[in-house]
């Protein structure tokens, strides 16, 4: 009969790194996901050479509003932007949508908060891009 090879065995030792991401090979937890930052797009002229036209962009609208005159009931808009438009113009369209002014209004894109003054390229945005709509709130009273 065949000798019977020994059990395998991990070869990874606690100092062996994956070659992609230069972090440790163990047993250890998966490193946590970091938020994106606005270092990490790639600058509003290149994106521009990549994404022309008109792009859709969904805004994923909450379901609870504290004033019952805004529409806020959980559904999905969309609507096709120039990808050169500004954030202050897609918080228009929601203002239209919705009737929450724009000054309450807060959108988020892959865990970034959107400044008005910047555009949609400025944020590396492509059709499908799902922005959230959050309401801003004033601090300092407590409910």
């Amino acid at each position: 009969t065949a000798p019977i090879p020994p059990p395998a065995t991990s070869t990874a030792s606690a100092t062996d790194t994956n070659p992609t991401t230069n972090a440790p090979v163990g047993d250890g937890p998966p490193p946590a996901k970091k938020a994106r930052t606005e270092d990490e797009l790639e600058s509003e002229a290149l994106w521009l050479t990549k994404v022309t036209g008109s792009i859709t962009v969904t805004v994923q609208i909450p379901s609870t509003a504290p004033n019952p005159d805004w529409k806020l009931d959980g559904r999905r808009l969309s609507v096709s932007m120039d990808i050169a438009a500004p954030v202050s113009t897609l918080k228009s369209f929601v203002q239209d949508e919705t009737g929450l002014p724009c000054s309450k209004q807060k959108l988020s894109y892959e865990g970034l908060f959107l400044k008005d003054a910047c555009t949609l390229a400025y944020y590396n945005m492509n059709t499908g891009a799902v922005v959230q709509l959050l309401i801003k709130e004033r601090g300092g009273k407590k409910k």
